[in-house]
């Protein structure tokens, strides 16, 4: 009796323990700490190896120049994940887009976009990846490593607007850099009209957003209408001076939610 009450209490201390790991236990690999089985399975290994990968990727993100689409992010990091050297592990790979829950993800890859004379640093992409580990001998055996990387765009450092040729420029059209103006005052010149801002003073070269509506101001400080060309885009505004945006121009031209004519 006493030797049974001695190895009953003994089975309780060790399932008492902290950190006591049992190798059935399998699952997700963890993005921060969790338990690992004594004796890890070459499944096990392989996915520490490829999270420690990732937790690298994520700290350096992966360079517009090296790749930027799903198909060149799905070739490159395939093959540079450390090597598969089980022969009873297999691994996949998904690209998705970006992370909204514990599980959830959008469709949405977003690519970097470089640095240009009009907007000088860029805007980084981002994009999430999951690997599936998987014991070929024992499919329940399958871990799940995923992360969210970033892709670093790469900043413009050339010259300013002013140091474009005249051909390049008159192929931009009109050149649209300063802050949108939010609130102003319409005044009428003979047949056209002008927007006096916030500041007092009459804008150019700008858009406007007033009641739900954008208007564009030439350079020389007019409203205009009809087909513009601004920062190399095509843009209608109607009679109103009013951008048309998700429709069908009146010449039946197809222009998107941003007013930009799809060509």
């Amino acid at each position: 009796m006493r030797k049974t009450a001695a190895m009953v209490w003994l089975a309780f201390l060790l399932l008492a323990l902290p950190g006591t790991a049992f190798a059935g236990e399998k699952g997700r690999i963890p993005t921060t700490e969790g338990t690992i089985s004594a004796i890890p399975s070459n499944a096990e290994r392989y996915a520490l190896q490829c999270k420690n990968y990732l937790s690298g990727l994520k700290r350096d993100g992966v360079s517009v120049l090296v790749a930027n689409t799903p198909e060149e992010m799905t070739e490159y990091i395939s093959s540079a994940l450390p090597r598969n050297n089980y022969s009873d592990v297999s691994v996949t790979l998904k690209i998705l887009g970006e992370k909204i829950g514990e599980d959830s993800y959008t469709d949405d890859f977003k690519p970097a976009v470089n640095g240009t004379y009009l907007s000088r640093d860029g805007k980084d992409g981002q994009f999430s990846v999951i690997l599936t580990i998987t014991n070929i001998n024992n499919v329940k055996e399958q871990y799940d490593v995923r992360n969210s990387i970033k892709i670093v765009s790469i900043p413009y450092t050339g010259g300013s607007v002013n140091s474009l040729s005249s051909p390049e420029k008159e192929s931009l059209g009109l050149i649209v850099t300063g802050a949108n103006i939010l609130s102003g005052t319409w005044e009428r010149s003979g047949d056209k009209w002008m927007l006096r801002g916030p500041n007092d003073q009459y804008a150019a070269s700008r858009w406007a957003f007033l009641d739900g509506h954008w208007y564009l101001i030439g350079s020389d400080g007019y409203m205009l209408t009809g087909w513009q060309l601004v920062n190399g885009k095509w843009y209608y505004m109607d009679v109103s001076g009013a951008m048309l945006a998700d429709t069908v121009t009146p010449d039946g031209y197809y222009v998107n939610a941003s007013g930009e004519w799809i060509q």
